[in-house]
Protein backbone atom coordinates (compact mmCIF):
# COMPACT_ATOMS: atom_id res chain seq x y z
CA UNK A 1 0.00 0.00 0.00
CA UNK A 2 1.08 3.86 -1.13
CA UNK A 3 -0.86 5.63 0.80
CA UNK A 4 1.65 8.43 1.11
CA UNK A 5 2.31 8.54 -2.37
CA UNK A 6 -0.93 8.47 -3.59
CA UNK A 7 -1.73 11.25 -1.55
CA UNK A 8 0.92 12.99 -3.09
CA UNK A 9 -0.56 12.58 -6.28
CA UNK A 10 -3.70 13.14 -5.30
CA UNK A 11 -2.60 16.68 -4.00
CA UNK A 12 -0.55 17.21 -7.10
CA UNK A 13 -4.24 16.39 -9.32
CA UNK A 14 -6.42 18.61 -7.16
CA UNK A 15 -4.40 21.65 -7.26
CA UNK A 16 -3.51 21.62 -11.03
CA UNK A 17 -7.36 20.38 -11.91
CA UNK A 18 -8.91 23.65 -12.46
CA UNK A 19 -8.21 27.52 -13.28
CA UNK A 20 -8.97 29.85 -10.70
CA UNK A 21 -12.66 30.66 -12.99
CA UNK A 22 -13.49 27.00 -12.81
CA UNK A 23 -12.39 26.12 -9.44
CA UNK A 24 -15.09 29.43 -8.04
CA UNK A 25 -17.63 27.51 -10.48
CA UNK A 26 -17.17 24.19 -9.01
CA UNK A 27 -17.28 25.75 -5.19
CA UNK A 28 -20.81 27.29 -6.81
CA UNK A 29 -22.40 23.81 -7.57
CA UNK A 30 -21.05 22.47 -4.23
CA UNK A 31 -22.54 25.15 -2.07
CA UNK A 32 -25.76 24.49 -3.83
CA UNK A 33 -25.04 20.62 -2.81
CA UNK A 34 -24.74 20.93 0.35
CA UNK A 35 -27.59 23.09 0.99
CA UNK A 36 -30.06 20.85 -0.56
CA UNK A 37 -28.69 17.67 0.60
CA UNK A 38 -30.75 15.74 3.48
CA UNK A 39 -28.80 15.24 6.33
CA UNK A 40 -30.17 12.66 8.81
CA UNK A 41 -30.98 13.71 12.29
CA UNK A 42 -27.77 12.66 14.76
CA UNK A 43 -28.32 9.56 16.62
CA UNK A 44 -27.85 10.35 20.78
CA UNK A 45 -25.17 8.02 22.18
CA UNK A 46 -24.89 7.24 25.58
CA UNK A 47 -21.41 7.16 26.99
CA UNK A 48 -20.91 3.66 26.97
CA UNK A 49 -22.20 3.78 23.64
CA UNK A 50 -19.93 6.22 22.17
CA UNK A 51 -16.70 4.05 23.76
CA UNK A 52 -18.22 1.02 22.61
CA UNK A 53 -18.91 2.38 18.60
CA UNK A 54 -15.00 4.78 19.04
CA UNK A 55 -13.40 1.27 19.63
CA UNK A 56 -15.32 -0.72 17.01
CA UNK A 57 -14.27 1.74 14.78
CA UNK A 58 -10.51 1.64 15.99
CA UNK A 59 -10.62 -2.33 15.60
CA UNK A 60 -11.90 -2.02 12.36
CA UNK A 61 -8.94 0.56 10.86
CA UNK A 62 -6.20 -1.65 12.83
CA UNK A 63 -4.92 -4.32 10.25
CA UNK A 64 -4.77 -0.87 7.63
CA UNK A 65 -3.22 0.57 10.06
CA UNK A 66 -0.66 -1.32 10.46
CA UNK A 67 0.39 -2.29 7.40
CA UNK A 68 1.18 1.81 7.01
CA UNK A 69 2.98 2.24 10.26
CA UNK A 70 5.04 -0.93 8.97
CA UNK A 71 5.86 0.18 5.39
CA UNK A 72 6.46 3.74 6.31
CA UNK A 73 8.49 2.86 9.69
CA UNK A 74 5.80 4.95 12.29
CA UNK A 75 5.31 4.24 15.57
CA UNK A 76 1.38 4.18 15.46
CA UNK A 77 0.89 4.41 19.47
CA UNK A 78 -2.21 6.74 20.25
CA UNK A 79 -4.84 7.52 23.25
CA UNK A 80 -8.05 7.82 21.81
CA UNK A 81 -10.51 9.62 24.74
CA UNK A 82 -13.47 11.36 24.84
CA UNK A 83 -13.96 14.49 26.58
CA UNK A 84 -17.87 15.94 27.37
CA UNK A 85 -18.33 18.89 26.15
CA UNK A 86 -20.86 19.66 23.77
CA UNK A 87 -18.59 21.58 21.32
CA UNK A 88 -18.67 19.74 17.91
CA UNK A 89 -15.18 18.91 17.62
CA UNK A 90 -12.15 16.39 17.99
CA UNK A 91 -8.13 17.18 17.91
CA UNK A 92 -4.92 15.42 17.69
CA UNK A 93 -2.06 16.98 19.63
CA UNK A 94 1.40 15.10 21.75
CA UNK A 95 1.64 15.64 25.21
CA UNK A 96 4.82 14.84 27.38
CA UNK A 97 5.26 13.03 23.97
CA UNK A 98 2.45 11.01 23.88
CA UNK A 99 0.38 11.50 20.77
CA UNK A 100 -3.15 11.36 21.93
CA UNK A 101 -6.60 12.16 20.15
CA UNK A 102 -9.56 13.69 21.88
CA UNK A 103 -13.28 13.26 20.42
CA UNK A 104 -15.93 15.31 21.76
CA UNK A 105 -19.24 14.51 23.02
CA UNK A 106 -20.87 16.76 21.16
CA UNK A 107 -19.32 15.33 18.15
CA UNK A 108 -19.97 11.72 18.98
CA UNK A 109 -23.55 12.33 19.48
CA UNK A 110 -23.84 14.44 16.45
CA UNK A 111 -23.25 11.97 13.74
CA UNK A 112 -25.68 9.90 11.86
CA UNK A 113 -23.89 7.18 10.48
CA UNK A 114 -20.61 5.44 11.77
CA UNK A 115 -18.94 6.07 8.88
CA UNK A 116 -18.89 10.11 10.01
CA UNK A 117 -17.15 9.28 13.38
CA UNK A 118 -14.70 6.89 11.67
CA UNK A 119 -13.65 9.95 8.92
CA UNK A 120 -13.12 12.21 12.35
CA UNK A 121 -11.28 9.59 14.03
CA UNK A 122 -9.20 9.04 10.76
CA UNK A 123 -8.46 12.51 10.38
CA UNK A 124 -6.96 13.41 13.39
CA UNK A 125 -5.14 10.01 12.68
CA UNK A 126 -3.71 11.22 9.50
CA UNK A 127 -2.72 14.22 11.84
CA UNK A 128 -0.01 11.97 13.49
CA UNK A 129 0.53 9.96 10.51
CA UNK A 130 1.71 12.86 8.85
CA UNK A 131 3.86 14.77 11.61
CA UNK A 132 1.63 17.65 11.62
CA UNK A 133 1.37 18.35 14.65
CA UNK A 134 5.38 18.07 14.86
CA UNK A 135 5.57 20.80 12.07
CA UNK A 136 3.19 22.84 12.98
CA UNK A 137 5.34 23.18 15.96
CA UNK A 138 8.38 23.78 13.93
CA UNK A 139 7.22 26.41 11.57
CA UNK A 140 5.55 28.44 14.77
CA UNK A 141 8.92 28.44 16.19
CA UNK A 142 10.49 29.69 12.95
CA UNK A 143 7.96 32.36 12.10
CA UNK A 144 7.96 33.43 15.98
CA UNK A 145 11.69 34.23 15.09
CA UNK A 146 11.61 35.73 12.07
CA UNK A 147 8.67 38.07 13.34
CA UNK A 148 10.36 39.09 16.56
CA UNK A 149 12.97 40.23 14.28
CA UNK A 150 10.79 41.79 12.52
CA UNK A 151 8.94 43.41 15.43
CA UNK A 152 12.25 44.69 16.76
CA UNK A 153 13.31 46.72 13.98
CA UNK A 154 10.00 48.93 15.08
CA UNK A 155 10.17 48.23 18.62
CA UNK A 156 8.05 46.16 20.07
CA UNK A 157 9.63 42.25 18.94
CA UNK A 158 7.25 40.40 21.32
CA UNK A 159 4.01 41.25 19.01
CA UNK A 160 6.02 40.61 16.04
CA UNK A 161 6.84 37.35 17.56
CA UNK A 162 3.22 36.69 18.01
CA UNK A 163 1.84 37.72 14.89
CA UNK A 164 5.01 35.62 12.75
CA UNK A 165 4.40 32.55 14.79
CA UNK A 166 0.56 32.74 14.20
CA UNK A 167 0.68 33.65 10.71
CA UNK A 168 3.21 30.65 10.04
CA UNK A 169 0.78 28.29 11.90
CA UNK A 170 -1.89 29.03 10.01
CA UNK A 171 -0.47 29.69 6.78
CA UNK A 172 0.58 26.12 6.76
CA UNK A 173 -2.59 24.66 8.36
CA UNK A 174 -4.59 24.77 5.59
CA UNK A 175 -2.71 22.20 3.51
CA UNK A 176 -2.43 20.07 6.71
CA UNK A 177 -6.33 19.85 7.42
CA UNK A 178 -6.92 18.80 3.39
CA UNK A 179 -3.97 16.37 3.65
CA UNK A 180 -5.40 15.11 6.67
CA UNK A 181 -8.79 14.58 5.04
CA UNK A 182 -7.23 12.90 2.08
CA UNK A 183 -5.26 10.16 4.21
CA UNK A 184 -8.34 9.63 5.93
CA UNK A 185 -10.00 9.38 2.59
CA UNK A 186 -7.85 6.26 1.74
CA UNK A 187 -7.45 4.78 4.85
CA UNK A 188 -11.27 4.62 5.23
CA UNK A 189 -11.63 3.43 1.81
CA UNK A 190 -8.86 0.87 2.20
CA UNK A 191 -10.78 -0.07 5.52
CA UNK A 192 -14.01 -0.74 3.35
CA UNK A 193 -15.71 1.93 4.67
CA UNK A 194 -18.64 4.16 2.61
CA UNK A 195 -17.10 7.25 1.54
CA UNK A 196 -20.61 8.91 0.90
CA UNK A 197 -22.16 8.54 4.24
CA UNK A 198 -18.21 9.51 5.49
CA UNK A 199 -18.44 12.99 3.86
CA UNK A 200 -21.74 13.82 5.97
CA UNK A 201 -20.15 15.00 8.62
CA UNK A 202 -18.19 17.34 6.44
CA UNK A 203 -21.31 18.79 5.48
CA UNK A 204 -22.57 18.84 8.68
CA UNK A 205 -20.03 20.81 9.86
CA UNK A 206 -20.59 23.34 7.19
CA UNK A 207 -23.96 24.41 8.34
CA UNK A 208 -22.81 24.63 11.70
CA UNK A 209 -20.93 28.02 9.55
CA UNK A 210 -18.34 28.37 7.50
CA UNK A 211 -16.99 30.89 4.92
CA UNK A 212 -17.52 30.36 0.87
CA UNK A 213 -13.93 30.48 0.16
CA UNK A 214 -11.02 29.36 2.28
CA UNK A 215 -9.81 33.18 3.65
CA UNK A 216 -5.94 33.89 3.80
CA UNK A 217 -4.37 32.91 6.82
CA UNK A 218 -7.44 30.81 8.28
CA UNK A 219 -6.69 27.82 10.07
CA UNK A 220 -8.75 25.48 8.55
CA UNK A 221 -10.28 25.28 4.92
CA UNK A 222 -13.98 26.88 3.78
CA UNK A 223 -16.78 23.98 4.24
CA UNK A 224 -17.27 24.18 0.21
CA UNK A 225 -13.65 24.10 -0.60
CA UNK A 226 -12.80 21.02 1.96
CA UNK A 227 -15.81 19.21 0.07
CA UNK A 228 -14.94 20.07 -3.37
CA UNK A 229 -10.93 18.17 -2.62
CA UNK A 230 -12.58 15.55 -0.88
CA UNK A 231 -14.98 14.72 -3.42
CA UNK A 232 -12.09 14.74 -5.89
CA UNK A 233 -10.38 12.39 -3.94
CA UNK A 234 -13.08 10.27 -4.02
CA UNK A 235 -12.91 10.31 -7.62
CA UNK A 236 -9.49 9.60 -7.86
CA UNK A 237 -10.16 6.57 -4.95
CA UNK A 238 -12.50 4.81 -7.26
Amino acid sequence: MKIFKYIASIILVSSCASSPVQQGDNLIAVNKIINTTHIKKPIRRSTADSKALIKKIENKMQPTLDDICIEYAIECNWEISQEVNMTFNAYANIEDNKKKIVLFTGLVSGVHYEEELAFVLAHEIAHHLANHINESRLRTYAGMAVGSVVGASVGDPVSGALYGGAMARNSFSVSQEIEADLIAARLLHDTGYDLIKAKMVLFRMNRMGSSYYTEWLASHPSGPDRILKFEEAINEIH
